[in-house]
């Protein structure tokens, strides 16, 4: 199965996104599943990790689309209207489509299939792949730009391509005007895919969790309040007079263990682990072991940074050493 992270950021203040979030959540004691509340919908889409709980299936409400001033010109959402666009090619597909559309008005003119088997496939070969439309040589049809757009990326001498049509960018131009909705990148786990959605013109606010036909399981990210770290790297630390302030600094008495990403949501919700290779250093007596790091606190003051190598573009590569790397670090007092 091939996971897909697609980011995405809100613009709302964080009054109204709490808001919101809250009205789109099963609230409530008799909604929490091993202490958390889980979105109304979740009946659609269970979470293996909380187990065979009858009233997951009960959760089959409708999630609430607020309309607002400031809303996203366009929406990326999952194609099961039982309508098609390109023929029979996008039902069970996502789509990407102006906010508010409703599936059934989706046509070939209107409306963009994005197909993961296709990206996928793309990705095989290039490092970034991004949907939207350079504007050069563009195909003259009664689609709306949108509707235009195809991937696109650079080839081996850095000349913009593209991937999925015949009219390719002109040559020789110094700079050529684009307008771009998503850019997929396959992280250093070719399991997982990151999808960074363009926060000026693009949202994906229906969908949390979801089976895209049969080997694509997408997620999504509000950049507003979660990270990749946040998502799929977060350790849990386990040991007894052990207490953590501020997620990074921790006061231990006792041996303890840091576990590698067992803290993340993605572990929480699904009992699934992403893993990347990563490098460990420590100022204090430590023993590695698959996903555990044995931690002994042999001095008053320490330190622990445990170094990712993830490579989902979401990072500056503005140094070779660094690009691509995600960080955590912790500090560690005896006593």
């Amino acid at each position: 199965m091939i996971n897909w992270a697609f980011i995405w950021a809100s613009r709302r203040p964080p009054l109204w996104e709490n808001c919101t979030d809250v009205m789109n959540l099963a609230v409530g004691d008799e909604w929490a599943f091993q202490g958390w509340y889980v979105p109304v919908n979740t009946g659609l889409h269970p979470l293996p990790k909380m187990g065979n709980d009858d009233r997951l299936k009960k959760l089959r409400a409708p999630i609430l689309d607020q309309f607002e001033s400031e809303s996203f010109k366009y929406v990326i959402d999952v194609n099961n209207s039982g309508m098609n666009v390109e023929g029979n090619q996008s039902y069970g597909h996502l789509v990407l489509k102006e906010h508010l559309m409703p599936n059934v008005s989706l046509t070939a003119e209107n409306s963009r299939v994005i197909n993961l088997d296709e990206v996928y496939s793309y990705l095989e070969n290039h490092s970034w792949v991004a949907l939207g439309i350079p504007l050069s040589n563009i195909a003259i049809t009664n689609q709306t730009l949108m509707a235009k757009s195809y991937y696109y990326t650079r080839d081996k001498d850095l000349n913009v391509i593209n991937l999925s049509g015949d009219n390719q960018p002109l040559d020789g131009l110094n700079s050529i005007a684009t307008v771009t909705y998503c850019v997929f990148k396959k992280t250093k786990n070719n399991d997982l895919v990151t999808c960074i959605l363009n926060p000026h013109l693009v949202s994906i606010p229906n969908l949390d969790a979801e089976m895209i036909g049969e080997k694509h399981f997408v997620y999504t990210l509000d950049a507003y309040d979660s990270t990749i770290e946040d998502y799929f790297l977060a350790p849990r630390i386990e040991g007894n007079g052990v207490h953590t302030i501020n997620k990074n600094i921790i006061f231990a008495s006792t041996q303890f263990v840091i576990h590698d990403y067992e803290n993340g949501m993605h572990f929480i919700k699904h009992g699934e682990k992403i893993r990347f290779n990563r490098e460990v250093k420590s100022n204090l007596s430590i023993k590695v072991k698959e996903d555990r790091i044995m931690v002994d606190p042999t001095r008053h003051f320490g330190y622990i940074s445990i170094e990712y190598d993830v490579d989902g573009m979401i990072n500056r590569y503005d140094h070779a050493n660094r690009a691509g790397k995600h960080k955590i670090e912790f500090i560690v007092a005896k006593g």
